[in-house]
């Protein structure tokens, strides 16, 4: 009797072993798929390169920054089960950036996306040790009674401001995975 039991404890271990293998494939296979389907994005004339899993399609808006006025924002999107992928920039009168103070800019910038998108701020960190000023922005926002996750990088090169944001459905937690993560801060600015 104490085979039986000895042979149908390493059955259920070996069918417990087996599940937890597939399940870790199955991870894999999501991590890379990401990695896979990746791809380096790099436009014409925007001064950088980024590494996204979606396909970007340039859009340009006119916005109305308070005592600028009216400024071109370029900005490339795509979308990926149900989130969306956007990197832009913009670029700032060289006469504003030279008397105006970075981390103020970035701060602004945080807020008035925050602003134009009906969102709440949920955490923000600023940086300047990476070389040039960096700000990172959580926000979350609803739409059409939906909970989303925004998660904003910018980054402050001379006069040009960049923008690379992700936003997803807060029940799917894709805004907080590592993929995410990488490509927010994929963003490389090419010499210009």
């Amino acid at each position: 009797m104490s085979d039986t039991r000895a042979n149908k404890g390493g059955l259920l271990r070996l069918g417990i072993g087996l599940i937890a293998l597939i399940f870790v494939g199955a991870l894999l296979k999501i991590g890379i798929g990401y990695l896979a389907g990746s791809q380096q994005f790099t436009p014409v004339g925007g001064g950088f390169t980024i590494s996204t899993p979606a396909k970007l399609v340039e859009n340009t808006q006119t916005v109305d920054l308070p005592n600028l006025g009216k400024v071109d924002f370029h900005v490339f999107r795509g979308s990926i089960d149900n989130t969306d992928y956007l990197v832009g920039y913009l670029d700032y009168p060289q006469e504003f950036v030279s008397h105006s103070d970075p981390k103020e800019t970035l701060e602004q910038a945080a807020s008035s996306m925050i602003s134009r998108a009906n969102g709440k701020l949920v955490s923000e960190t600023t940086d300047f040790a990476s070389g040039g000023p960096e700000r990172d922005v959580v926000s979350s926002l609803q739409t059409n009674g939906v909970a989303f996750i925004q998660r904003d990088h910018f980054t402050l090169v001379g006069n040009r401001l960049f923008r690379v944001s992700l936003t997803a459905p807060e029940k799917n937690n894709v805004a907080y995975s590592a993929e995410s993560d990488s490509f927010l801060h994929s963003l490389k600015v090419l010499l210009r």
